[in-house]
């Protein structure tokens, strides 16, 4: 990050008189360190730290002995400790910052502007040095009198919130950072223009935070714009300049731009050498990021010695106790890995963890990273340990999204995103260990990151969702003893440094303290060190009993969920059977779970090439062309490797749990090159992050009451962002729902119930409706749209052309208890626009909501589908669940033969995909209906 030093101390430096004093000598003198204050302010523009330094101290000096204990004293002490700390000397800068606070409570009262800055800038410092429990309280100390002094629209609150929300940021506090950084935006924007340093730093720190969120789309003008305010108001030489260059080149570096990178990275590291020198942490961060690029392009021979000369000045600027020099060990040993030479490699790792484990604690992203990469290194030699560490590295990332909750959907998302391979690849590990049970619960994991972009969760239900691996009975007694020894070590490690940095400011009890927790940690570092070698050789132990064993002998014990699989299997009349289908980079993995066993398959694919052939497909048959030839292609692709097994096993209901751009394809529509899947078997969606068994074996109700809600004529709505969609009429849906439900024993329905249509469609009407409890169906036959990410911006839309968002439905007061069906029979009810990227995440969006406010099953649409088939695939559907009594998923596969048979035909006039009486037997008509949930 960019060091901070405040350009309203370069006011003050400039403005700095004394009129009380009225001797020529000492008017001289003080005009003289007014000259002095000029020096060091040019000096600093110019990045020439050292003769600011020089004319600091003289400054200091006269004001010392013309003014003794005075506000301008106070300036010229917190002057000289923001260039020291600026030139990485921290012990020099600390008394100083101090000095120069305690004159200004003296001099100006505690409540004072400038008293604030000296607050600001101390716990700056403090953050510097990683001390973050010290830096946040002086930070919200300024904060406060700076909003009361100063207003909420003052730059310097704004500095003041800006520099809380990096010290959140730093600690991986992201969602108590955004809205800091974007309120300090906004208020430098507005006060001093968008060409101002300050507000190039805003820019420069807003863009860092949407970087380590995985959102570069965002960061990247925000970069470019602050490279060039800088350039313009601060030069090409100097420091802040640099810092614009080493951010812009690490985001072109994270996204594969190399190219783009090394020039920026090399500018950067010639101005920091010049300005700063070559013992500055900030050189040694240009070191760094120079040499993970040249790791990156695989010219290693450049990258060793570069990392080693960084590590080298971390040590000796920043100490053995601070993260900085985590990070240095952790890429030089990530670096010798990749090198192959494993023996130089594991102990910079094991160090890196351990420091990071004192420091930042088992929360952070950066301690999972380090676990992670250490598990990557044991993972040929001691696959069993790898994972028990890959598994550490995920729960540290679990409990780092449950602390950051509050995190706006597209910011989780891409932290999500950005977090998403270590879960894929532990997950590949389990598989190919034969811990398939284990590889369910990573990808349970995984669906549950995903559906929380779309669940707004409170306080009050957070917990429910964030869960953590379990250790398996093997692992249990390592995870008791790694648990007790990490936690001991944060909890001493961070009252270690916190004593640490207050040097000869430790009382005699605080030294008496220091020595001991210095002896206490030696004892559990000691510990931390003997724990891995134990843990490793018993693992290498186990790996070799394992090796000697059957994949199916691992997995003898009958679990939660095949236990459902068994009851379902009762209450079908059939053999249940779940598929869990994953891809990571050119790799299919499957995973058939059966009532007694699981079996594992890994197919090899181009995992691009299969996305576009998956897109190409959908739109062709979306736009009704013949797509026989694509899903021949994709059955081989997908379906082919698993068709032995489920004819082996005697399968008749399938349950997927389907992932990335799978979700997007209907899996009822591939083609054996002799039958569609869905004449095959009975097929359902299994979203595992609704939690194994929930809703899946209850019983529905035997007679079913509708509550049928539409909306038959076309409507305009305005979104929260002004935007106005126009939405098409749905003539058929006033059929469709009259065919569907009869209100008394005139109508011709086939289910009794309730109609609200149109203006009768409100919410008061829904609310209403869900609170009485007297419906076993809630029909909705209107159109849903869904942005993927953005609960506010996807809505239904109601009947008096008002809209009704996820967020909204998300709410107390909908819940859908009682609800054995959920019928969203609409437009892209299941799925939004298909985006280059897209993973399929939002398929299940909707679903998931309605399943964890109480709705047993969701029926739902993957695209648009005709008005008319619609209807009459709705009305079969119903007619088959009430007069023959089938479950909703022989219901749903009977449906979907009747079409494929061509005993659906068009009655009303022209249809899509031929003329009046032609069959609906294209799969555009029936493939696109998915049931999530209950199958009963």
């Amino acid at each position: 990050m960019k060091p901070l030093l405040s350009f309203i101390l370069i006011f003050l430096l400039l403005y700095t008189a004394n009129p009380l004093l009225a001797q020529d000598n000492k008017q001289e003198l003080l005009q003289q360190a007014q000259s002095l204050n000029q020096q060091l302010v040019k000096a600093y523009q110019q990045g020439k730290y050292k003769k600011a330094i020089t004319a600091g101290k003289q400054a200091l000096k006269i004001r010392q002995q013309v003014l003794g204990e005075h506000p301008d004293t106070a300036t010229s002490l917190n002057n000289l400790a923001l260039l020291y700390k600026a030139m990485g000397d921290y012990a020099r800068a600390e008394p100083l910052y101090k000095q120069a606070l305690q004159i200004k409570k003296i001099t100006l009262a505690e409540n004072h502007p400038s008293t604030a800055t000296s607050l600001n800038n101390l716990a700056l410092l403090y953050k510097t040095m990683g001390d973050y429990a010290r830096a946040e309280s002086l930070y919200k100390q300024a904060l406060q009198i700076d909003k009361t002094a100063l207003g909420e629209n003052h730059p310097d609150y704004a500095t003041n919130l800006n520099n809380l929300a990096l010290l959140y940021k730093t600690m991986g506090d992201y969602a108590r950072a955004a809205p800091f950084y974007k309120q300090a935006l906004q208020i430098k924007k507005t006060a001093l223009g968008e060409n101002h340093p300050r507000y190039a730093t805003s820019l420069n720190n807003l863009a860092v935070l949407y970087q380590a969120m995985g959102d570069y789309a965002r960061a990247v003008p925000l970069y470019k714009q602050a490279l060039q305010i800088d350039k313009t108001a601060l030069g090409e030489n100097h420091p802040g300049y640099a810092t614009d260059l080493n951010n812009l080149a690490l985001l072109y570096k994270t996204m594969g731009d190399y190219a783009r990178a090394e020039p920026l990275y090399k500018q950067a590291l010639q101005i920091r050498k010049t300005a700063l020198g070559e013992n500055h942490p900030n050189y040694a961060c240009s070191l760094n990021n120079l040499a993970v690029l040249y790791q990156a392009m695989g010219d290693y021979a450049r990258a060793v010695p570069l990392h080693k000369q960084a590590l080298q000045i971390r040590k000796t600027a920043l100490g053995e106790n601070h993260p900085d020099y985590a990070q240095s060990l952790n890429n030089l040993a990530e670096l010798y890995r990749i090198m192959g030479d494993y023996a130089r490699a594991e102990p910079f790792y094991q160090q890196a963890q351990l420091l990071l484990q004192k420091t930042l604690g088992n929360s952070h992203p950066d301690t999972a990273l380090a676990l992670m990469n250490y598990a990557l290194l044991l993972q040929k030699s001691n696959p069993q340990a790898a994972i028990f560490f890959a598994k550490r590295a995920i729960n540290t990332l679990q409990a780092s999204r449950q602390q950051n909750l509050k995190l706006s959907e597209d910011l989780k998302k891409s932290f999500i995103q950005s977090q998403e391979n270590k879960y894929r690849t532990l997950a590949n590990w389990l598989m190919d260990t034969g811990r398939l049970p284990e590889a369910e619960q990573v990808l349970a994991l995984l669906k549950e990151k995903e559906a929380f972009n779309y669940v707004r969760r409170d306080h009050s239900r957070a917990a429910n969702f964030s869960h953590a691996i379990n250790c398996s009975s093997a692992e249990q007694s390592w995870c008791q003893r790694y648990q007790q020894i990490s936690e001991k070590l944060t909890t001493l490690g961070q009252e270690y440094v916190r004593l640490e940095k207050k040097g000869g400011q430790r009382s005699a009890t605080e030294e008496k303290r220091f020595i001991q927790l210095g002896q206490d940690l030696d004892v559990a570092d000691a510990a931390y060190y003997h724990l891995i070698d134990q843990l490793k050789q018993a693992f290498a132990e186990q790996d070799k009993q394992l090796k000697r064993l059957n994949m199916a002998q691992l997995d003898n014990e009958p679990d939660n969920f095949q236990e459902v699989l068994l009851e379902l299997g009762k209450q079908l009349g059939g053999k249940a059977v779940a598929l869990h289908f994953w891809l990571t980079e050119n790799r299919l993995n499957i995973i058939m779970a059966t009532e007694n066993n699981r079996v594992a398959k890994v197919i090899t694919v181009d995992s691009q090439d299969l996305r576009h052939k998956i897109m190409d497909y959908r739109q062709k048959l979306k736009n009704y062309k013949n797509v026989r030839a694509e899903s021949q292609y994709l059955y081989q692709q997908i379906l082919q490797p698993i068709a032995k097994d489920l004819r082996q096993v005697k399968a008749d209901y399938l349950m997927l749990s389907l992932d990335d751009v799978l979700r997007y394809v209907p899996i009822a529509a591939l083609h054996d090159g002799k039958q569609y899947f869905a004449e095959q078997y009975a097929l359902s969606v299994y979203t595992a992050a609704t939690g194994v068994g929930l809703h899946l074996t209850n019983k529905p109700q035997a007679q079913w009451h509708v509550a049928g809600m539409g909306v038959s004529q076309g409507a305009t709505a305005v979104e929260n962002n002004n935007e106005r969609l126009d939405f098409s009429a749905l003539p058929a849906v006033a059929k469709e729902l009259g065919d569907i439900i009869r209100e008394n024993n005139k109508d011709a329905g086939i289910l009794s119930g309730n109609v609200w249509l149109d203006e009768k469609f409100t919410l008061k009407t829904l609310q209403n409706t869900l609170g009485e409890r007297k419906h076993q169906v809630l029909h909705l036959a209107t159109h849903f749209h869904l942005r993927p990410g953005n609960e506010s911006h996807s809505f239904l839309l109601l009947g008096n052309g008002h809209t009704l968002n996820l967020g909204e439905l998300n709410q107390r007061r909908y819940r859908f208890r009682g609800i054995d069906l959920l019928t969203l029979s609409a437009c892209n009810t299941a799925m939004g626009s298909i985006k280059s990227g897209a993973d399929g995440s939002e398929v299940e969006s909707f679903g998931t909501i309605a399943q964890k406010k109480g709705a047993k099953a969701v029926l739902a649409t993957l695209w648009q589908v005709n008005d008319d088939s619609t209807s009459r695939w709705m009305q079969h559907f119903y007619q088959l669940r009430e007069q023959q009594g089938l479950s909703k998923i022989a219901a749903l596969r009977q449906t979907q033969l009747a079409f494929i048979q061509g005993r659906i035909k068009a009655k009303n006039g022209q249809a899509k995909g031929g003329q009046k009486g032609l069959p609906y037997d294209h799969p555009y008509h029936w493939a696109a209906f998915i049931l999530m949930g209950n199958l009963l």
